[in-house]
């Protein structure tokens, strides 16, 4: 049987893989965990160079971060 973390994660890594860009928001909805928790997975992923973490989300790590995905 998987972690719940890391299904959460697994699910998280899923919408960068549609997407390029996703908020917390967004993570906490597909997750259907709380803020901070979905901020801890957030740090753990980019902990391990899964993605890149940005004010407001996250971004795929294969995506060149711009100020046009900072300031959206």
């Amino acid at each position: 049987m998987t972690p719940l973390p890391a299904l959460r994660r697994r699910r998280i890594l899923e919408l960068l893989a549609e997407r390029d860009y996703v908020t917390v928001g967004e993570a906490r909805a597909a997750t259907g965990v709380s803020t901070s928790t979905t901020h801890r997975d957030l740090a753990a992923l980019a902990a391990t160079g899964a993605l890149t973490r940005i004010r407001g989300g996250a971004a795929s790590a294969r995506t060149r971060v711009t100020s046009a995905i900072i300031s959206r």
